[in-house]
C-alpha cells in the first residue's frame, strides 16, 4: 500500500506559535483537537492539525508525541527545536542551499509529491517555511527574504459588469482590494452583485501578542479563505 504524503504546513507561522502556546497553557492535553484551540476558527484548527501531523508532533488520532510536549512547554528552547524540525522535515528544501537559493529553486523544492501542496496552498506553505526559518535563525539568501517581504495578497480581477444568463449570486466570485498606510491596512471584499465588506487594521501586527494576535490572524485566514478557498488536502 502506497504511503500517503503528509501535507506541509500552510497556516501563518504566528498562528502556529499561538497554537503551541494554547497547548502549553493546558499542560499538553491527552488529545489535541479543536477544543485545544478555543479561539481558532474551524479553518485555523484544521490547518493547525495538519502542521502538527506533518512535524510528527501528534498521530492521526490527535495523540501528542513527546516532541510536542518539549516544543510547547520549553518556550526558551523553542527556537532551536523549530530549527531541528525544519531541517528534518524539509530536507529537500534545505538541500537546495538556502543561503544562495533563488526563488525558482526554492519553488521547485516544494514538489507536490513531497509536500502535497499546489496553487495557493503552495504559496502559503512557502511563506510558512520562510517565516519559521527566520524565527529559527536559519540563514537564507536575500533573494528569498526580499521575495517574502514583497509578496502580498494578489489583487482579484474586477467583477464583470455583465452577468451571463443563468448565473446566480452564489456563482459570482468576490473581488478584493488591499491598501496600506503606516500601520493601517484595509482590505475590501467586493461582492459579485454589489456591496462590499471592509476590514481595517490600525496596528503593527508584528507587535500583537496572545489572544489579540490569534484574533487578528483568524480574521485574515477567513478573508483569504473567502477569496481563494484552500483545496482539500490529505492529512
Amino acid at each position: 500500500m502506497e504511503k500517503k504524503v503528509k501535507t506541509a504546513p500552510y497556516l501563518p507561522f504566528p498562528t502556529f506559535q499561538s497554537a503551541l502556546d494554547n497547548i502549553a497553557a493546558n499542560s499538553v492535553p491527552n488529545v489535541i483537537d479543536r477544543h485545544s484551540f478555543p479561539s481558532f476558527s474551524g479553518a485555523a484548527v484544521s490547518s493547525t492539525l495538519v502542521a502538527l501531523k506533518f512535524f510528527g508532533l501528534i498521530d492521526n488520532e490527535g495523540k501528542p508525541e513527546d516532541a510536542l510536549h518539549d516544543l510547547a512547554m520549553d518556550k526558551d528552547g523553542r527556537k532551536q527545536k523549530i530549527r531541528v524540525l525544519l531541517e528534518k522535515y524539509y530536507g529537500n528544501v534545505v538541500a537546495v542551499g538556502l543561503t544562495r537559493a533563488t526563488p525558482p529553486q526554492f519553488d521547485s523544492a516544494f514538489a507536490a509529491d513531497l509536500y502535497n501542496v499546489s496553487g495557493d496552498t503552495k504559496v502559503k506553505a512557502k511563506s510558512f517555511f520562510i517565516k519559521a526559518a527566520q524565527f529559527a535563525e536559519i540563514p537564507m539568501s536575500k533573494m528569498l527574504l526580499t521575495k517574502s517581504r514583497t509578496s502580498g495578497p494578489r489583487k482579484a480581477k474586477k467583477p464583470k459588469t455583465s452577468i451571463p444568463k443563468g448565473t446566480t449570486d452564489e456563482t459570482l466570485p468576490p473581488a478584493s482590494e488591499t491598501s496600506a498606510s503606516g500601520n493601517q491596512t484595509s482590505t475590501t471584499i467586493k461582492f459579485g452583485r454589489g456591496g462590499s465588506l471592509t476590514l481595517t487594521l490600525d496596528v503593527n501586527i508584528l507587535e500583537l501578542k496572545g489572544t489579540d494576535r490569534v484574533f487578528v490572524f483568524d480574521l485574515i485566514d477567513k478573508i483569504e479563505s473567502h477569496q481563494s478557498p484552500v483545496p482539500d488536502v490529505a492529512r
